[in-house]
């Protein structure tokens, strides 16, 4: 088994690779997961676990080119999940059969049971659950584990809400990996621990009453409206998903939903990333390249940000810089 640590790519954010040829060593990998692996197709074994973390989050990709029954369990004060996305065949988690982007669940007193096909690619989350300084954070942890206790084990998403979280999940790999940090100002640990979770709250959809819909007056809805503006640009060091704008403002997503469907004709997600690529546009006058400023206001997908930032402001974030660092020259 090789491991390679990337150290200082940015504050309390580790990268960790470990690749192994051997069953019994792939599944000590997540070493917070009590595993035991056995392998039950033939030929020689090759698999890896890819990871980024601190110490109150981890990110993983697991693959693995043998089908593997997995038994375990989620140790400590974790909450374990993540989506399938290239199973060649059908997974089982406890008795239920799951396919590609189903959201699976690991963490729970029973333990698990897992079989995993040939050719496996597997997307993790690991969330430690315990207090942090960061009030909010750990309120986000709260409903995470509450609003995947409503659910089975196997968690079927809507097309849409799998694709954006296998997108996320792969742009903080792409962005990590490679080298690059954030901005020293930001408290980078809380913001991509609540941005993670934030992301992946949103995926879920409402359980059967879990949330309470209020009746409000359609003048309120200016006053929602007005203060998901005032957290957003608040808060430039965490980009805020509608799960943590619902616990802010004390009210339901569903709510916040409504709220600018009417008063502003979007969806929140669409006014969300409208204000942060305005404010990404903002800073660009003073930032040194386009990632530090992408970065500083959540977007981590480069492609899809460039993509965005040119239907909103008819050029791309390059043009953007080249045009801020010509006025600066002249001053």
């Amino acid at each position: 088994m090789n491991c390679k640590n990337f150290e200082n790519i940015s504050e309390n954010i580790d990268v960790n690779v470990g690749h192994s040829d051997n069953i019994h060593e792939q599944a000590a990998l997540l070493d917070t997961w009590d595993q035991e692996y056995s392998q039950l197709t033939r030929g020689v074994f090759d698999g890896s676990v890819k990871s980024v973390g601190n110490t109150s989050l981890r990110l993983f990709v697991e693959d693995m080119n043998r089908a593997v029954f997995q038994k375990g369990s989620v140790g400590g004060h974790r909450i374990g999940f993540g989506i399938p996305v290239r199973t060649n065949g059908k997974c089982n988690l406890c008795g239920d059969v799951a396919k590609d982007n189903d959201l699976l669940v690991f963490s729970g007193n029973s333990g698990f049971e897992f079989l995993s096909p040939d050719n496996f690619r597997f997307y993790g989350f690991e969330v430690l659950a315990l207090d942090s300084h960061d009030q909010k954070l750990n309120d986000m942890i709260q409903a995470l584990r509450e609003r995947l206790s409503h659910h089975n084990r196997v968690i079927e998403l809507n097309d849409g809400h799998s694709s954006e979280l296998i997108s996320f999940f792969s742009s903080i790999f792409g962005v990590l990996e490679h080298g690059v940090t954030l901005s020293k100002n930001m408290p980078r640990t809380d913001a991509l621990n609540r941005q993670v979770i934030g992301t992946v709250l949103d995926c879920l959809e409402d359980h059967g009453g879990a949330t309470t819909e209020f009746t409000i007056a359609a003048d309120n809805y200016w006053r929602i409206v007005r203060g998901i503006r005032n957290l957003v640009i608040e808060n430039p060091d965490c980009p805020l998903s509608v799960a943590e704008l619902a616990m802010e403002l004390g009210t339901s997503r569903r709510t916040i939903q409504n709220a600018c469907r009417k008063v502003l004709g979007m969806s929140p997600v669409i006014f969300l990333r409208a204000l942060r690529l305005s404010e990404v546009r903002r800073v660009m006058s003073h930032v040194g390249s386009v990632t530090e400023a992408a970065t500083q206001w959540g977007f981590w997908h480069f492609s899809y940000f460039a993509r965005d930032y040119k239907y909103m402001f008819g050029e791309l974030p390059s043009a953007t810089l080249d045009s801020a660092r010509k006025r600066r020259s002249y001053t």
